[in-house]
């Protein structure tokens, strides 16, 4: 469960889509069958800067605007880690990965 508010993680929603508008990233649209990718992240169908701008922020704004229960656990850090090599994550997405890390946290149990 969230130890965050509704609030507090559409803030850091909206944090996310301005750091991952200004990271040096595709963030071009995904085909529209890419979004029937059965495995998690689409990680077969989009790069994960693309399921994050396309998939995940909208779901979760989704939950955010109905009042709904957010989900018990959300781990984004290690799949970024292994999308992403370590010198990317130090330098071009360090304010991406803190935010990632700032979601994370909000459901750490």
């Amino acid at each position: 469960m969230s130890t965050c508010t509704h609030a507090q993680i559409a803030s850091l929603l909206q944090q996310l889509k301005q750091t991952l508008a200004h990271a040096p990233l595709d963030l071009s649209a995904p085909e529209a069958q890419a979004f029937q990718s059965e495995q998690p992240f689409c990680i077969d169908t989009m790069y994960l800067q693309q399921w994050l701008a396309y998939v995940f922020i909208p779901r979760m704004q989704a939950l955010i605007d109905a009042q709904a229960p957010l989900p018990e656990k959300c781990t984004l850090i290690p799949i970024a880690e292994m999308t992403w090599d370590a010198q990317q994550r130090a330098d071009a997405l360090a304010p991406l990965m803190s935010v990632l890390a700032k979601i994370d946290a909000c459901f750490a149990d």
